[in-house]
């Protein structure tokens, strides 16, 4: 009777050691680099946002002082009120920034007989202390060529009249109602029962309210004299370019009601 030979293997296997609070040490140092990473994302965005719309409502108020052919508006119902008018329309919010409206310094410099130069200064605050600043100071400029009449030519007996590039009607006078562009922001709640100047209603612009964009948009924008309202304050619809012609080049144009009363 044989033997059987039985062969024992003996396999040493090293302690698995777990070092509790390893992940808590972790985390203690990424929590902290996460935080700062998204308040300064946080702060740039809000000083983005303020220079954005800053940079419109002066661009907007350099224009209307160019177009009003004065020497100078800076007074509460000139520049200074056109300004924090538009700014108040697009819902700038003025807390963010040091001293709010006190804070906001405008100066009309450089400005001469061929154009309109307005600067503006403020200091928009950070939501925390970073590295000792709390506040990023902001200087922004706008220019305009001053509206200062035309030559008149030596045949007094053409009549002269304005129009749009896109607009089916043609004006007597550049001043006329229908030409000035006045934008007013409503709620889109209250689009349906708001009507224009001359009772008409207002239905979406075709190039900024789209049908494939989401109804999720709180504020929208109109003209007195409009029939369209916008997305957005930089819509192509929303700028008007006026064009001063003889009457015989109007083509097929037909007199605007409101300022061709003859």
């Amino acid at each position: 009777m044989r033997k059987k030979n039985h062969t024992l293997t003996i396999t040493k296997t090293l302690p698995c050691i777990r070092y509790k609070g390893s992940v808590t040490v972790e985390a203690s140092l990424i929590v902290p680099v996460f935080v700062l990473f998204l308040v300064l994302f946080l702060g740039l965005f809000r000083v983005q946002q303020i220079e954005m719309q800053v940079n419109q409502a002066l661009s907007y108020a350099a224009l209307e002082v160019a177009a009003d052919g004065r020497a100078t508006l800076l007074d509460s119902m000139g520049v200074k009120g056109i300004f924090f008018e538009m700014l108040d329309v697009q819902g700038c919010k003025i807390s963010y920034i040091k001293d709010g409206r006190k804070g906001i310094k405008l100066s009309e410099e450089g400005s001469d007989a061929s154009f309109v130069r307005l600067k503006v200064s403020y200091q928009v605050c950070l939501p925390v202390n970073l590295f000792g600043k709390d506040v990023v100071e902001v200087v922004q400029s706008a220019v305009a060529r001053r509206w200062i009449g035309y030559q008149t030519t030596d045949d007094q007996n053409n009549q002269w009249v304005y129009v749009t590039p896109f607009g089916s009607a043609y004006h007597t006078t550049a001043g006329c109602s229908y030409l000035d562009l006045s934008i007013w922001s409503i709620s889109k709640t209250q689009i349906d029962a708001k009507r224009n100047a001359d009772g008409g209603k207002y239905y979406p612009c075709s190039l900024c309210v789209r049908s494939n964009v989401p109804d999720g948009y709180e504020t929208v924008y109109v003209t007195d004299y409009g029939v369209l309202y916008h997305r957005s304050l930089d819509c192509s619809s929303l700028k008007r370019t006026i064009y001063r012609i003889q009457m015989e080049q109007v083509g097929g144009r037909t007199p605007c009601p409101k300022c061709n009363t003859s």
